[in-house]
């Protein structure tokens, strides 16, 4: 909606209520409160376009950095703290869209790509907070496992596997399917070739009474 048809419908409105406010005997105080009405109502469209275009803007500029993220990706390019760097500076300049922790996860794949993982585990930090009702939390919270599994200190991986395990015998998480095939596959690296199959037996279950699609992960199991 353009400023221009906002214009002409607040004004449609407001001499539609004028006309009837005249017929009234308390035509100041009627006046006064459709005054307040249409301040309201010209606030929120205002709002509303402004929104519109803060996210177009967002979703813009998120477009170009995802094309230099796959040249990065492909081999063009192997300059990913460049790409960190561009990332990060797009989540502060769109901090207020609804794109900006989206921003920050690719930053953190650009940063493990480094071998910065400290900094990555402190961007995914700050997603997990930020994107508290988004639907993929539990697979963001997924990669923070997996992070810290890969880590060199011994701590951290056991914290690591505390997370997936949880993530993975969580039955309201939409994405359990990933964290089962991952937990079975870090399982199989440390020969407890027992407890792998146990989980990915559990994944296979579960699979097996899905109706609409199953799992991706589910193939890959059975080259186990």
């Amino acid at each position: 909606m353009t400023q221009q048809k906002v214009t002409t419908m607040v004004y449609d409105i407001t001499q539609s209520l004028y006309q009837e406010i005249k017929k009234f005997k308390y035509t100041k105080e009627l006046l006064i409160s459709a005054c307040l009405l249409i301040g309201a109502i010209l606030s929120f469209l205002s709002y509303k376009m402004y929104v519109v275009y803060r996210e177009q803007k967002a979703q813009r500029i998120f477009g170009q950095y995802i094309t230099e993220y796959h040249q990065v990706k492909n081999g063009s390019s192997t300059d990913w703290q460049r790409l960190a760097n561009l990332f990060e500076q797009g989540s502060k300049e769109q901090s207020n869209s609804y794109l900006s922790p989206y921003f920050i996860l690719f930053q953190v794949d650009a940063l493990v790509k480094e071998g910065k993982r400290q900094e990555a585990l402190a961007g995914l930090d700050t997603v997990i907070q930020q994107a508290t009702s988004s639907p993929l939390l539990t697979l963001i919270k997924t990669k923070r496992a997996l992070i810290l599994l890969d880590d060199v200190d011994e701590i951290a991986r056991t914290r690591g596997l505390e997370e997936l395990k949880e993530l993975a015998e969580d039955k309201k998480n939409q994405f359990r399917d990933t964290a089962q095939f991952y937990l079975g596959q870090y399982y199989w690296s440390v020969n407890s070739i027992e407890q792998a199959e146990d989980v990915w037996q559990t994944l296979k279950d579960e699979q097996y009474k899905e109706k609409l699609a199953a799992s991706p992960w589910l193939e890959l199991t059975k080259t186990r």
